[in-house]
């Protein structure tokens, strides 16, 4: 089912998210222990165009009810006990101006050269069931053919504060055509590997800046054996 936003931007699935002071999680000091605080499902759309080419990711955050029932607090302005677009819509904004800084904790390669974004301009959020769910797109700066140089795809806050899982749901969909003869797989995080170890001082802030990526469950597109390493 398509759901279209009242910016015209066409969404994949129905979606139903963020309305409320996520900014403030990166304006807030962090604490001392880097264990997650907010936990997110996380769905991810990767946008072709017809030459095969990767323009633009959608994201979708599907945040945890404890989170969502704190976030939306106040927000409903006209006391009607539903939380509109126009109630929330300027808090979404003020959550992708925060998200700039960090990329909008979207990382994507090509070739294993870092993938350069446009300024994220479609975005949205509602609420619904009693869950906040914030989506948006991250346009590439230049379009990227999987076929030439291997894809990867990542979203995650690099200090752990907030936990970003993929859906175990379709966590990927296809926006356009996948090119043959690509694939989309996904691999485990290096901290769900067998041989992961724990250390004492593991949830030691001073000790795990930029832990987040231990967590990161990766996308990759996979065209030939002999997909390019570079170029």
């Amino acid at each position: 089912m398509t759901f279209r936003v009242p910016s015209g931007f066409t969404i994949p699935r129905r979606l139903i998210l963020v309305a409320a002071a996520f900014a403030a999680l990166f304006a807030a000091e962090r604490p001392a222990a880097a264990h997650p605080h907010v936990w997110i499902e996380n769905r991810s759309d990767l946008v072709f165009d017809n030459q095969g080419r990767i323009t633009a990711i959608n994201v979708e955050w599907r945040f945890d009810e404890m989170y969502s029932q704190v976030a939306v607090e106040g927000l409903d302005a006209n006391g009607d006990g539903i939380y509109e677009a126009t109630e929330t819509q300027a808090l979404a904004q003020e959550n992708i101006e925060a998200l700039k800084e960090y990329d909008y904790f979207v990382t994507a390669t090509a070739a294993g050269e870092k993938i350069k974004f446009g300024d994220v301009t479609e975005y949205g959020n509602l609420f619904s069931n009693g869950v906040l769910t914030f989506y948006f797109q991250v346009p590439l700066a230049t379009p990227v053919d999987p076929r030439i140089s291997e894809t990867k795809l990542a979203v995650f806050d690099p200090s752990y504060y907030i936990a970003i899982v993929l859906a175990e749901k379709d966590p990927i969909q296809i926006i356009g055509a996948l090119p043959s003869p690509c694939q989309v797989a996904v691999t485990k995080s290096a901290a769900e590997a067998d041989n992961f170890q724990y250390t004492e001082d593991f949830w030691n802030k001073e000790a795990n800046e930029g832990m987040g990526n231990l967590f990161a469950q990766t996308v990759q597109i996979q065209c030939t054996p002999q997909t390019a390493k570079s170029g």
